[in-house]
């Protein structure tokens, strides 16, 4: 990764800061599935410098700023920040692109973290795959606890089925970057490409 540009979330009384980054992260979203959907999603990664999971203090978020981060500054330009965070434009202020700093020490792998937390999801794809009845895979779950996570997260809907989720957002802090960067349409890590983003 090469270059980035920083968007900033601007604090406004009307709107909450996690509002905010909600609706980013979203045209994010969707202007990283347009350039996949032509091909020009080559890697393309997020960072959350102000990324905190401290449970036990009580320190959970992802702080007020992103970074889109890309191996060539075409990539960036090819995204346009500005034209797809253009109606949110009171409430963010987006650097120039700018190369990465060449002292780099550190980097992370954000990746998303899916929990298993919903009993009729679960006893649904539970029937479907095993050929029992809904009923029958409800009671098969009925005595297991459903698992929660306190990660940092946007929120998000799913544009198939207009249902909200959260998207859990895992950082894991390395030493070196790898080569890989192969990235999902939400910027973070695909699979266990374990593709790094520099952190600075």
């Amino acid at each position: 990764m090469h270059f980035y540009q920083e968007i900033t979330l601007i604090m406004q009384e009307e709107m909450p800061l996690s509002h905010i980054r909600d609706q980013v992260f979203k045209q994010l979203h969707f202007a990283l599935v347009n350039m996949h959907n032509h091909q020009q999603h080559k890697g393309i990664g997020l960072s959350f410098p102000g990324y905190q999971f401290i449970p036990e203090k009580h320190k959970i978020g992802l702080g007020k700023n992103l970074r889109i981060f890309a191996k060539t500054e075409a990539e960036l330009m090819a995204m346009n920040i500005g034209l797809c965070l253009m109606r949110l434009s009171d409430y963010v202020h987006i650097s120039a692109i700018k190369p990465v700093p060449k002292d780099v020490k550190s980097y992370a792998v954000y990746q998303r973290h899916q929990v298993k937390s919903s009993i009729e999801r679960l006893a649904r794809r539970y029937a479907k795959r095993n050929n029992v009845t809904f009923e029958d895979a409800v009671t098969h779950f009925k005595d297991k606890q459903p698992k929660y996570s306190d990660l940092p997260y946007v929120k998000m809907s799913s544009e198939s089925t207009d249902q909200r989720f959260k998207l859990l957002i895992h950082k894991n802090p390395v030493s070196s970057p790898t080569e890989a960067a192969h990235f999902t349409t939400y910027g973070l890590s695909a699979g266990d490409s374990l593709s790094t983003v520099p952190e600075f």
